[in-house]
């Protein structure tokens, strides 16, 4: 199916009018809108007249933010930070290698720049109907459960300073509390945060 994106003004009018404590601009991939930076620009704007609803980035992390779109995120009051994807950081990821040099360079540059940013892992059993077959994560066998785990290890090991782990739970018995702590110290205690769709 085409992309089809709201138009910015579009966008910036739900920021304005939200009620909703926190608003994440999402997709897809958002970082492919083609008025993207025209988007930060019209926010950016806005906050100087008007309070817009807080609001997160979720991305991929596969397409390279520019530097100076970080920047005038920053001076955004109601920038609450970027959501990173970790799909890209696992085997089954077709692009892998080169997602992955891009993921990193991404996180080198939040850190940087003082950017707040999280991890969010989708947990999810294979062809549980959910999800399609081979998608990023995947469960196979009890002794195996922790394998889901992968992209975050591979995170740990890219310099990740994560304000916090989001972790999207597809079936309650996919990760018990205990198996929760073991996220938490692949980061050295890092908060968690989890769902369980």
């Amino acid at each position: 199916m085409p992309h089809r994106f709201l138009p910015a003004e579009q966008i910036v009018e739900r920021l304005r009018s939200s009620k909703a404590p926190l608003v994440v601009l999402t997709g897809g991939e958002p970082l492919e809108h083609p008025e993207f930076d025209r988007l930060v620009a019209l926010i950016e704007s806005e906050t100087a007249s008007r309070t817009l609803a807080p609001f997160r980035i979720a991305t991929g992390g596969h397409i390279e933010f520019s530097e100076s779109l970080l920047e005038s995120l920053m001076r955004i009051p109601s920038f609450t930070g970027v959501s990173l994807g970790t799909d890209v950081l696992t085997e089954v990821c077709s692009m892998r290698a080169e997602h992955s040099v891009t993921w990193n360079q991404n996180v080198k540059m939040l850190n940087r720049l003082g950017v707040p940013y999280s991890l969010t892992l989708t947990v999810h059993q294979k062809g549980d109907g959910n999800t399609p077959e081979g998608s990023p994560v995947d469960i196979v066998t009890d002794d195996a459960r922790l394998d889901c785990l992968g992209p975050l290890k591979v995170a740990a090991q890219l310099e990740v300073q994560p304000q916090f782990i989001y972790l999207r739970i597809f079936q309650s018995e996919l990760l018990s509390e205990k198996d929760i702590t073991k996220v938490r110290a692949i980061f050295g205690g890092s908060r968690v945060l989890f769902d369980r769709v």
